[in-house]
């Protein structure tokens, strides 16, 4: 968890010459569907735009996920590229990067606890919405792979709110 802190502070540090750009906040629910069993959660991320020129920001995004013992918290740093989805608004956006999972909960075999922090790889894509100058609705789907011997492919389905920070 220092390391994620590290690197959003670093992340801070870097963004302060686009200060003048406009943040994003996302938060919602969320659910991993594969593999079984699946889980519910939740999930947060800061965009913080990277330049003027192009519409790019590093988001620092968590997620937590539980159910039946199984707890499953993803955290990481990722680049997002947003477009307009039309002309009539709305904004669709791609990212990808990587983090740390820390993973806990029964072993399927043994029945025993287990727990594990493993690097990881993730790619996402959603779209927002608005619904009002200042909040819109988003929808998410995020594919995680952790870098650990036997690791299955988990994607996860996210909706919340969307809302900009600072000046645009």
């Amino acid at each position: 968890m220092k390391r994620f802190a590290s690197l959003v502070i670093l992340s801070l540090v870097m963004a302060s010459s686009a200060s003048a750009l406009q943040w994003g906040v996302r938060a919602g629910g969320s659910t991993i569907f594969k593999p079984s069993p699946s889980r519910w959660g939740g999930n947060a991320a800061i965009d913080i735009p990277l330049s003027e020129e192009y519409p790019t920001s590093l988001s620092a995004f968590f997620e937590m996920y539980k159910k039946d013992g199984f707890t499953t918290i993803p955290t990481g740093l990722s680049i997002l590229y947003k477009a307009p989805l039309s002309r009539y608004g709305g904004t669709i956006y791609f990212t990808g990067g990587g983090g740390i999972l820390r993973f806990s909960g029964p072993d399927l075999l043994t029945g025993n606890n287990r727990s594990s922090t493993d690097g990881i790889i993730t790619v996402a894509g959603g779209t927002w919405v608005p619904v009002t100058e200042t909040i819109a609705i988003y929808g998410q789907f995020r594919w995680f792979k952790r870098f650990a011997s036997g690791a299955l492919n988990e994607y996860a389905i996210s909706f919340g709110v969307h809302f900009p920070v600072g000046n645009e």
